[in-house]
C-alpha cells in the first residue's frame, strides 16, 4: 500500500519519494536498494520507484520502504538515458 510520502521521513524521505507499507517480509531489507517498485498488473506494469532505503528505523527489514519517485525525477532519467531505449 502507497503511504503518505511523510510516513517515511524518519528514513529521510521527501516529497518526491514513493513510500510503501509492509513488514519485516514484505519489504525492502538492507542490500536491496536499487530494486523496483511497480504497480498494475501482468503484462501492464509501471516502474514507479526505485528503492532507496528504510522509510524506518525498525532494524535490517524495515515496516516501510522508501522508493525514490520516478515521476518527479522523469526529466532527469530521460536527460541521462542514452541509445536505444527499446533494447533490455
Amino acid at each position: 500500500r502507497i503511504l503518505d510520502s511523510n510516513a517515511c521521513s524518519e528514513g529521510g524521505g521527501t516529497a518526491d519519494d514513493v513510500c510503501v507499507s509492509g513488514d519485516a517480509e514484505h519489504s525492502a531489507c538492507h542490500g536491496d536498494s536499487g530494486g523496483p517498485a511497480i504497480t498494475g498488473s501482468s503484462g501492464n506494469w509501471t516502474l514507479v520507484g526505485e528503492t532507496h532505503g528504510p522509510g524506518d528505523n525498525n532494524g535490517e527489514c524495515a515496516t516501510s520502504t522508501l522508493y525514490t519517485g520516478i515521476a518527479a525525477n522523469l526529466d532527469w532519467i530521460n536527460q541521462h538515458v542514452k541509445g536505444d531505449r527499446t533494447r533490455g
